[in-house]
């Protein structure tokens, strides 16, 4: 990965909007106890940020990213894994 796409990622802010609780803000490197606290209530060790928004880095029109997000919904929900 690019130097500077690796940096911009370490700048984004990536809103969490958990089912089950508050929203909070997640980011690259970095501590998060509101995600520990998830985690927590989940009973799980571990997680996974995923979206299908902008694949590659390469940035869509919005309508396209919604479509994409919710055709990755389905397949998680599908596969009946958990998502929040």
């Amino acid at each position: 990965m690019e130097p500077g796409l690796l940096a911009a990622y370490r700048r984004t802010r990536y809103r969490v909007e958990p089912q089950d609780g508050p929203a909070f803000e997640l980011r690259v490197d970095r501590p998060c106890p509101a995600l520990d606290a998830l985690l927590r209530r989940h009973a799980v060790a571990c997680a996974s940020f995923i979206t299908a928004w902008n694949p590659r880095s390469r940035a869509l029109p919005e309508a396209a990213n919604r479509a994409r997000q919710r055709l990755l919904a389905q397949d998680i929900a599908t596969l009946k894994l958990i998502a929040l």
